[in-house]
């Protein structure tokens, strides 16, 4: 199977929102992510393997010097594929080349193959929000600077 790295098109919004309910629950606001694709500091990039169609992606934001990353999901199908990190350095690539300084994100402490993803890209410990999620779970504030 190929897969192929790319800008997201309004034809994958179907597809995103499946693996955004997915991966983050039914709470999610219908309109979250078409307008993701429109939004002028936003990027979201995916993952689509020709078999499969599209089974990652990653929404950044580029507010000043930093990028924040918003969202991170996987198909179950799809993971342990390394379609995360190349995600990730997509974004972190082209945030660079546009002047960005560091990369930003929060994600719970108990998402334990995330967090050694992060790490093993570079980011560091910030700061925890307390009760940060809507289950009440902490967040970590993760940053990466970039060289």
């Amino acid at each position: 199977m190929t897969a192929t790295l790319r800008r997201a098109a309004v034809d994958d919004l179907a597809a995103l929102k499946a693996l955004e309910r997915e991966g983050f629950g039914a709470h999610v606001p219908q309109e979250g992510m078409a307008d993701e694709l429109t939004r002028t500091w936003a990027r979201v990039y995916v993952v689509d393997d020709a078999g499969r169609g599209v089974v990652a992606y990653i929404t950044v934001w580029r507010v000043a010097d930093e990028v924040e990353v918003i969202q991170v999901a996987t198909r179950p199908d799809a993971r342990r594929e390394g379609h995360a990190r190349a995600l990730m350095l997509r974004a972190f690539e082209e945030a660079r080349r546009d002047g960005a300084v560091r990369a930003l994100l929060e994600v719970r402490p108990l998402n334990v193959s995330a967090v050694t993803l992060y790490r093993s890209l570079g980011f560091v410990e910030l700061a925890r929000r307390e009760r940060y999620y809507d289950d009440g779970e902490d967040a970590l504030v993760m940053e990466l600077r970039f060289a």
